[in-house]
């Protein structure tokens, strides 16, 4: 009996260790988390901070020039912003061309975006470049494929006869 009692304590003892253990665990972890909240929080508040700087120094630019000075800027922002839509749409459409080219000589339309140059005619010029590599690339492969032992017209025999064709058909015909 004295023996239950004693391993009864020394359950109850690893339980309490274990269960220390855990709450220390955790605590451990909740440290963990506030400090890395604190981090995020602070990166956040300098973030703020930088931006309402450069807003507040923004406004103060934008105070001391004239009317007429403003609008240019508005102006030149908005040019920039036009020219770089029209960019991207002559992009788009170089990039449809390559498509329907690509297509056109048997190649796969997937590639168009990465292939696509300056304008259509250097597009173009890319595109026949990658076609005529493409068309080589597959010859040296079919020429490779049908390299090959020429059969040996005795059926693998080992019969002497070096004759034609016909010669050994009308020998085994007799």
């Amino acid at each position: 009996m004295a023996d239950t009692a004693e391993q009864t304590e020394k359950q109850e003892q690893e339980k309490s260790t274990e269960q220390k253990s855990t709450e220390q665990k955790d605590g451990d972890n909740q440290k963990a988390i506030d400090n890395a909240v604190a981090a995020a929080k602070e990166r956040w508040e300098k973030e703020v901070e930088e931006k309402l700087k450069k807003a507040e120094e923004e406004g103060m630019r934008k105070a001391k020039m004239t009317n007429e000075q403003r609008q240019k800027e508005a102006d030149d922002k908005e040019r920039a912003e036009f020219e770089k839509a029209k960019a991207e749409f002559e992009r788009e459409k170089i990039v449809a061309y390559a498509e329907t080219e690509l297509a056109k000589v048997g190649l796969s339309a997937e590639i168009a975006k990465y292939i696509v140059a300056e304008d259509k005619d250097s597009t173009k010029a890319v595109i026949d470049k990658i076609k005529e590599s493409y068309d080589k690339d597959v010859q040296a492969g079919v020429t490779e494929r049908l390299k090959g032992k020429t059969p040996d017209l005795n059926g693998g025999s080992g019969g002497h006869n070096t004759g034609s064709f016909m010669d050994i058909i009308r020998e085994n015909q007799r």
